[in-house]
């Protein structure tokens, strides 16, 4: 702001340079004017001066200007009394600026500054003095004097009138108009509640008959009110302190008053007084009298209901009385419309009575013979009832009122009136405990007698009974008689009680038109034709008696009989044709002889009168054609005896008669005509039959009472070793029919020691009594050419002989009767012999067929050559041909066929030829067979080479060759060698040159059995079914399930840990027996202290192989003296049967019990602890965990198996 002056300087360029002149200047700056805004003229007490704010606008941003305002003033515009107060500017603070002329005044106000008043408290409880809220002024300043008062205190508690109290605030001193309340501020509303009253205390006495409300509340007064809990909303004034009250929960409080509100509620009970009772007869006679309530309230009321006994009735009497329960205020109960009786106003404990109720009534009754009832005495008697046998008498009382006091009874033979049966004494009844039965044969009528407690007597009586026990009897025949149609018979018929006689055409149910008229006791029986009659004759108690006779043709059986006859001679002429040292006139002269008989016998069947007489001259013809037989045999094996026969027999006769002078005869037969024979010999004594032709013969040793057979081979003078013959009630008996081929027999002594013989209790006690006896024996007879075992013969052979093999067992028990049984299987191996026809000497190809029981056919294993030894005890079934004898080791009995090649083939070359080895189911492999020892000074045959494991169908191995032997040595004896299945091909051995014989091969190989892996499955489920292993002392005992089809088993035993090997292998080589007793284990004692495995294999046989049928499971067994393991002794199911739905699964849950339960069972290691089987896997599956799942509809069985073999059964269905 001013004059300034102004010089100007020049600084030229290097390269321009310029004359510059310089002129002296002034500048001048002068003050900028601004305006000036006046702010805020309304300005709020704030205890200090003020005056309004004023903006200088115009300023440059670079500068500041403050602005001083005059005039400012403290007190409100109120407290001076000024309208407004006058602020101006003075002057400004930077002198670069200029104030203007106008706008430099203002005037301006002070107002009261607005106070806000808080109060915390404005609600009030009566408390009998002045209350008013406690207020807060805030805003005041400290230096200024001002301070504020309420007005409007109250005493009394609010009402509706005047709910609510106002209470005023004023402000008080010198700067008091400086400040000013906030509209609305300057009052306070406040209440004055009610104040409290305290509960009152109060004591219940109870009600003192339910109903009577009598019960009271002690401490009451008219200050209070009261009402019933749950039950009413308001409260009742009280009006008497002494009030009465009926029982309940009731609350009580003191009533609101001036000042006070209600006081809070005191809950007292009033319980409920006793009931009264009503007391009913508690053992009444007669009658049952109930109330619909035990107990009722105060003058409340009981329905009573009477029932009258059965068997009581109501008296004149009768009454039903109530009465207090001391006796007091009876009264009589009338019965209502609806038979009840309603006792009401109760007022105390009261008692029901009831007079006149009694038991006038007899008891009732019947009497009970068969199905016939009687209850009342009958008037009129009849004997009309018929009783076959004697009948139980039952009579029976019963009497609802006072009960039967006793039943008796009265027998008698005739009808009596009822003042009779009331006149009987008391000792002519007799009482009844028990149904008793009468005695038969007897006319009876049965009176009874009941009597109850109270007196009453009733009687009653049966019809008349007849018990008849006897049968009609049927005279002038007998039943089973064969009468002939020829004739007429007289039958005589005889019942005192008779009722009918039927005769029907073998039917044991007749008809009214089978009826017969019996006239005089009797009526003729014939018949016209061939049939069957049965006669029944019936009385009228039942009794019957019936005979059957059958008519036939007598001259048929003539007929028959004669054809027999014609058939014997035929046989009998044919046997003597085929004596070959007979001359042709003494074989004329011998049929000659048979004949002549013949003729005779006819003609005296013709004669006979009856079956009887005739049969008996057709079996004299018989026995007097074979004598003529045997006679002529005799003769022809004499005629065979001559120095050249070197055969000898030399046997000690043996016999088990206690008889110690016993006489013992020794006959030599050929079939079974003896040829030889040795009489009168002692225990002990020596026999000795010389010069005997090549032939196989029947040795019969005999007591005079029992006998055994046996046969003895005899071969260019050497003689088959013969076994103990022992002569005893076992006997064994060869019968060679007429013309049938002479048959011997060895071994029938031995179905004794089987299960034919032991199962039969009959044969045992036979024989054990000492007084029976049972005979064995071998029937042997041609038989028809069989077209089955016909049709089985390839085309290049033909048929030999066909024989049928019988044998049965003939048991005659102590008191002579006789019983024969059949034996198709001996259990036990029989040796058969029998000659060859002259047709069937010196064929080839051999081939035996056996025709089944079931109608099948088999073809019989041929036998390899066999050492003397093996030929006496084989241990299969099989033949061979030796010395123009067919020989069948035999376990089944039927008719036997040979067959041969038509054409004998030219005798092989020694060549060795290939043989397919035999490939059966896998078994342990087979150890060597022993060496065969030379005895001494003799030359040793070559030493048998170890046969090898069983090689796999398909490859051959060459056949065994012999090697030469020095035919001056004597023969070496065979140690035996153990059988094993299956046969291993033996290693060649040096050729036999000495001899070229046709090389032993099978002429028809059998076709290998097979067995479906579905039905091995079945059989392991039988098998399994009776699995067991017992152990007892050093031995164990294994039993297994039997199968049918099975020849034989194969038991392998092995201790656990271990393989199963040939040594673990113990046979049973007989199909029906189904255990075995094992001591050892590796050829050595069983160790019991050792865990052991077993499992069972059962076969059949194919030719010489073994086809496995099916085998066990292995089990798992702990030896009895292990001192740590445990058997397991059942199974304990969770579930034993299941029902699903196709699709479905289940799972079987289980576990075992053990024998010892301080022991620990075998580890998993061995087995599972329990395994599972279906019987059948298409309708139930199974897993080794026991899941199962339905496949299909059906029924199946799981078998659940524990690890010694142990089994229980789940039963499934599947809808």
């Amino acid at each position: 702001m001013g004059t300034y002056k102004i010089r100007g300087t020049y600084t030229p360029d290097e390269e321009d340079a310029y004359d510059v002149e310089f002129v002296n200047a002034e500048l001048t700056v002068d003050p900028k004017p601004v305006t000036i805004e006046w702010q805020d003229t309304e300005l709020i007490y704030n205890g200090k001066e003020q005056a309004p704010t004023a903006a200088v606008k115009g300023i440059l941003d670079v500068d500041t200007c403050e602005v001083v305002v005059k005039g400012a003033q403290k007190d409100t515009n109120v407290k001076t009394g000024e309208t407004v107060y006058q602020a101006y500017v003075e002057e400004l603070s930077n002198t670069n600026y200029i104030l203007p002329k106008e706008g430099l005044e203002t005037t301006y106000t002070i107002l009261p500054k607005p106070l806000k008043v808080t109060c915390e408290n404005t609600t009030f409880v009566y408390n009998g003095n002045e209350q008013l809220p406690d207020v807060t002024v805030d805003g005041i300043y400290d230096s200024t004097d001002c301070t504020w008062k309420v007005d409007g205190a109250q005493t009394d508690a609010n009402t509706e009138e005047k709910p609510e109290y106002t209470a005023v605030i004023s402000l008080l001193g010198e700067d008091a108009v400086n400040y000013a309340l906030k509209a609305g501020q300057d009052t306070v509303s406040f209440t004055i509640e009610n104040a409290d009253q305290e509960a009152p205390v109060l004591t219940a006495v109870d009600e003192t008959l339910c109903g009577k409300a009598d019960g009271r509340i002690e401490g009451l007064s008219t200050d209070m009110e009261y009402r019933k809990k749950e039950e009413e909303t308001t409260f009742r004034a009280i009006t008497d302190k002494n009030i009465l009250l009926p029982d309940g929960i009731y609350e009580v409080r003191r009533k609101a008053k001036k000042n006070y509100k209600p006081s809070p509620v005191t809950e007292v009970t009033i319980q409920k007084g006793r009931k009264l009772d009503i007391l009913v007869p508690e053992k009444p006679v007669g009658f049952m009298l109930t109330s619909d309530v035990e107990k009722t309230v105060w003058k409340g009321t009981a329905i009573l209901t009477l029932k009258v006994a059965e068997g009581y009735s109501k008296l004149e009497s009768f009454a039903v009385k109530a009465a207090d329960k001391d006796g007091k205020n009876s009264r009589v109960i009338k019965e209502g419309s609806d038979g009840t009786y309603t006792v009401s106003g109760i007022t105390a404990d009261t008692r029901i009575t009831v007079e006149g109720i009694a038991d006038v009534t007899a008891p009732a009754g019947e009497i009970h013979v068969a199905e016939n009832k009687w209850n009342d005495l009958l008037g009129t008697i009849t004997f009309g009832k018929f009783f076959k046998e004697s009948r139980e008498v039952t009579i029976t009382a019963e009497d609802a009122g006072t009960k039967v006091k006793s039943i008796s009874y009265y027998l008698s033979d005739k009808s009596l009136t009822q003042k009779e049966v009331e006149g009987l004494q008391t000792e002519n009844w007799k009482n009844y405990e028990k149904p008793f039965s009468v005695e038969p044969d007897r006319k009876v009528i049965v009176y009874a007698r009941l009597e109850d407690n109270a007196g009453n007597i009733r009687y009653l009586s049966t019809d008349g009974l007849v018990f008849d026990s006897i049968k009609p009897v049927i005279a002038g025949i007998k039943d089973g008689d064969e009468c002939y149609i020829e004739k007429s018979y007289t039958v005589d018929v005889t019942d005192e009680n008779l009722d009918s006689v039927y005769v029907t055409d073998g039917s044991d149910e007749y008809t009214n038109e089978d009826a017969v008229t019996v006239k005089d006791g009797s009526f003729t029986l014939s018949s016209d034709s061939e049939k069957t009659k049965k006669i029944i004759v019936v009385d009228k108690a039942g009794n019957q008696s019936r005979l059957t006779v059958k008519f036939v043709s007598l001259a048929k059986i003539k007929e028959d009989v004669k054809a027999e006859i014609d058939k014997q001679a035929e046989d009998g002429a044919a046997a003597v044709d085929k004596l070959k040292n007979l001359s042709y006139e003494e074989k004329e002269a011998v049929k000659d002889n048979i004949r002549k008989q013949a003729e005779e016998a006819k003609n005296n069947v013709d004669a006979a009168a009856d079956r009887k007489t005739a049969e008996e001259t057709q079996i004299n013809a018989e026995q007097s054609l074979i004598k003529k037989v045997d006679e002529a045999k005799v003769t022809d094996y004499d005629k065979t005896k001559d120095d050249t026969a070197v055969g000898k027999i030399n046997l000690i006769v043996k016999g088990d008669n206690k008889d110690s002078d016993a006489d013992y005869r020794v006959g030599l037969c050929v079939g079974n005509t003896e040829v030889e024979k040795a009489e009168n010999l002692k225990d002990g004594e020596n026999v000795s039959f010389d010069k005997l032709p090549n032939g196989v013969y029947n040795l019969v040793v005999s007591d005079g009472t029992n006998h055994s057979t046996t046969m003895v081979t005899v071969k260019d003078g050497k003689v088959t070793t013969i076994d103990d013959v022992t002569v005893s009630a076992k006997n064994t008996t060869v019968e060679v029919k007429l013309n049938a081929p002479d048959a011997a027999v060895s071994g029938l002594d031995k179905i004794y020691n089987t299960d034919v013989y032991r199962e039969n209790a009959k044969a045992v006690e036979a024989v054990e009594s000492g007084k029976g006896s049972v005979d064995i024996k071998l029937t042997v007879e041609n038989a028809k050419e069989d077209p089955d075992i016909i049709s089985k013969i390839s085309e290049d052979k033909q048929h030999g002989q066909f024989v049928d093999f019988k044998i049965n067992m003939k048991v005659t028990d102590p008191s002579g009767e006789s019983q024969v049984f059949n034996i198709r299987d001996t259990k036990q191996l029989v040796l058969l012999a029998r000659p060859l026809t002259e047709d069937e000497k010196e064929r080839t190809g051999y081939v035996l067929y056996r025709k089944h029981e079931d109608g099948t056919t088999v073809q019989v294993e041929k036998l390899p050559e066999l050492t003397e030894t093996e030929k006496q005890a084989s241990t299969r079934e099989g033949f061979y041909i030796e010395n123009d004898y067919l020989y069948v080791w035999a376990q089944k009995f039927s008719v036997y066929a040979l067959a041969y090649d038509k054409e004998n083939k030219p005798i092989q070359t020694p060549t060795p030829v290939p043989v397919p080895t035999e490939t059966p189911t896998p078994q342990p492999t087979v150890t060597p067979q022993p060496t065969v020892t030379p005895q001494p000074t003799v030359t040793p045959q070559a030493t048998v080479t170890p046969q090898p494991t069983v090689t796999p169908q398909g490859t051959t191995s060459p056949q065994p060759t012999v090697t030469p032997q020095v035919t001056t040595s004597p023969q070496v004896t065979v140690s035996p060698q153990p059988t094993f299945t299956p046969q291993a091909a033996a290693s060649p051995q040096p050729t036999d040159t000495s001899q070229l014989t046709e090389v032993p091969q099978p002429s028809e190989a059998p076709e290998v059995s097979y067995v479906s892996a579905k039905q091995q499955r079945k059989n392991a489920l039988i098998l399994n079914a009776k699995l067991k292993v017992s152990q007892k002392g050093n031995k164990i005992r294994v039993s297994w399930g039997k199968l049918r089809e099975a020849a034989g088993y194969d038991v392998y035993v092995q201790y656990c840990g271990m393989k199963f090997t040939v040594k673990s292998l113990n046979m049973v080589n007989n199909g029906n027996r189904t255990h075995i007793k094992i001591r050892k284990v590796n050829g050595r004692k069983l160790k019991l202290k050792k865990n052991y495995k077993i499992y069972v294999e059962a076969y059949k046989m194919n030719g010489s192989q073994k086809v496995v049928l099916g085998k066990t499971i292995t089990a798992h067994i702990v030896g009895r003296k292990n001192a740590k393991s445990t058997n397991v002794k059942a199974i304990k199911l969770a579930k034993k049967s299941f029902r699903l739905n196709v699709g479905k699964c289940a799972k079987i849950k289980g576990k075992t019990i053990l024998v010892d339960k301080e022991k620990k069972p075998l580890s998993d290691a061995h087995a599972k602890e329990l395994r599972f089987a279906s019987s059948n896997r298409k309708i139930v599956g199974v897993t080794k965990t026991g899941r199962i799942k339905a496949r299909r509809k059906g029924r199946c069985i799981i078998y659940v198996y524990a690890r010694n073999g142990y089994a229980k059964k789940v039963r499934v269905k599947v809808k």
